[in-house]
């Protein structure tokens, strides 16, 4: 049989895919991806400081590799100049329960610092909330509830 280009072509496309698919790395764990922030609400010491869609607009992404995260946002308070918002760092998760160490952030006073929250992932939507206070560290003061939406 002899091979011509029109016989050739699909050949080496279906060669191609088998290979690209050889390639594919392993299925994303559940928290591997990119999230947009739908809502938010921040409390400090039991009031409510701000809520999104609120008091202030804006938004903020958040995106995870296997052990890493980072976020980035821009949020707006009434008529004050809005505000970039980023951070990054290292998270574990069990469960539901999640932590993050603070390599990178806008307030620099959590720099270093271990958060942890209660994570919940349901289909496309995932909650975080927290700080929870692990027994012997000192209450944060703000608490908040995050709701994102997966994205990729």
């Amino acid at each position: 049989m002899k091979m011509t280009a029109i016989t050739i072509i699909p050949l080496l496309a279906l060669l191609a895919g088998s290979a690209v698919a050889a390639d594919a790395p392993s299925a994303k764990r559940p928290l591997e991806g990119t999230w947009e922030m739908i809502s938010g609400k921040w409390t400090e010491n039991g009031k409510e400081t701000a809520s999104l869609p609120g008091t202030i607009s804006g938004g903020q992404l958040k995106m995870y590799s296997p052990g890493y995260f980072v976020f980035v946002g821009r949020f707006k308070e009434g008529d004050k100049p809005a505000s970039d918002n980023y951070g990054g760092g290292t998270y574990t998760l069990n469960g539901d329960d999640y932590s993050e160490t603070i390599q990178y952030h806008t307030a620099t006073g959590i720099v270093g610092k271990t958060l942890h929250f209660k994570l919940v992932i349901k289909g496309n939507t995932m909650t975080l909330t927290g700080p929870i206070t692990p027994e012997n560290q000192k209450d944060f003061g703000l608490q908040l509830v995050e709701v994102y939406v997966r994205k990729d």
